[in-house]
């Protein structure tokens, strides 16, 4: 997968951990801080560009591509838990400016959140299902099932994460 399409799963899966109902904040318990948080991913389905102007080949090798991608490695990546971002649910990302995104939370407890995000947007829809579990405040694991279409192509990424908290310092590690 292209650094593009990591930047874009991973953003995918962010928004998933983007806990906040409108007026609801997270409670779940969390340490503040940098946080090194490794996902493993399974893609299945075609990636949701537009594919209209390639040619039948061009089109035959990103699918052999796609499926022959299947499994990822797991991928790290460190992140900055900070008071604001952690109270607003971008403690990992923001939402796509160009979709319109609602939450639902089935639980918001100390411990675990589980939430469904439906997002639509100009060709394209999303919907995520994300559940976190924070067995301590410096340890969560989380499974998500994302599922986007975009231009009448259809995506579908099951993904589990860690999160190992490092510590307060946050130096040198990008705030979202």
């Amino acid at each position: 997968m292209n650094r593009a399409g990591r930047v874009s799963l991973f953003g995918a899966l962010a928004i998933s951990l983007a806990v906040i109902a409108a007026a609801q904040a997270p409670a779940l318990k969390i340490n503040l801080g940098a946080w090194e948080v490794a996902m493993a991913v399974d893609v299945a389905g075609q990636m949701p560009g537009d594919t209209s102007k390639l040619t039948p080949e061009q089109q035959a090798a990103i699918d052999a591509m796609a499926k022959a991608r299947g499994n990822q490695p797991s991928r790290t990546r460190k992140t900055c838990v900070t008071k604001e971002n952690f109270q607003k649910g971008t403690f990992l990302d923001n939402d796509d400016a160009d979709m319109k995104c609602t939450r639902t939370l089935a639980a918001n407890t100390a411990t675990a959140i589980d939430q469904t995000i439906t997002c639509t947007g100009d060709n394209a829809s999303r919907t995520s299902h994300l559940r976190i579990d924070a067995s301590s405040p410096t340890n969560f694991t989380a499974r998500a099932t994302t599922t986007s279409t975009r231009n009448n192509r259809t995506m579908t990424v099951n993904a589990t994460m860690t999160g190992k908290w490092l510590g307060t310092d946050c130096t040198g590690i990008k705030k979202n």
